[in-house]
């Protein structure tokens, strides 16, 4: 009698999504943008796929899980900081972070770590619904998160392709 081979899990934090080399070039309208800014150090967060939970109104978010991220955009300072809780105990804080959103328009999102078991993601928080309502996002839209910093500080972008 033989034994079939275990199937060995991959990590979940190894797993990347793949972003086909072509889309990976930050639109000129958004370089324009950032550079108005004398912004610098632009990289690409993430690309993903809008799912049906970043899309619902009650729970208000976009969820960066670290696993899918191109780079890991905050300094080593600013991921203590998103270790603070709230009065709670439970949640945490977060930090208020400048967004150029799809449709060019400047705005603030905050940023917050989310602990889901063992492993943690960021997630965009608040007003996240109302960004993506003013800005066409559905389920099922693909969009990249870029990140910049302009006087140390970081910046994100938000740019929705086309599908």
């Amino acid at each position: 009698m033989s034994r079939k081979p275990k199937r060995q899990r991959k990590n979940p934090t190894e797993i990347k999504q793949a972003v086909p080399d072509q889309q990976l070039c930050l639109p000129t309208s958004f370089k324009h943008k950032i550079m108005g800014l004398q912004g610098s150090d632009i990289n690409l967060v993430i690309q993903k796929v809008l799912t049906d939970t970043d899309m619902k109104g009650s729970q208000d978010r976009l969820s960066i899980p670290r696993g899918q991220m191109r780079y890991d955009f905050l300094s080593r300072e600013e991921q203590v900081s998103l270790e603070k809780k709230e009065a709670d105990g439970k949640h945490f804080k977060g930090m208020k972070v400048p967004l150029i959103e799809p449709g060019l328009q400047e705005s603030s999102i905050f940023l917050k770590k989310w602990k889901l078991g063992s492993s943690c993601s960021y997630m965009l928080s608040y007003p996240w619904i109302n960004i993506a309502g003013r800005n066409g996002l559905k389920s099922g839209n693909s969009v990249q998160l870029w990140s910049f910093r302009v006087n140390q500080r970081p910046h994100l972008a938000l740019i929705k392709l086309q599908n």
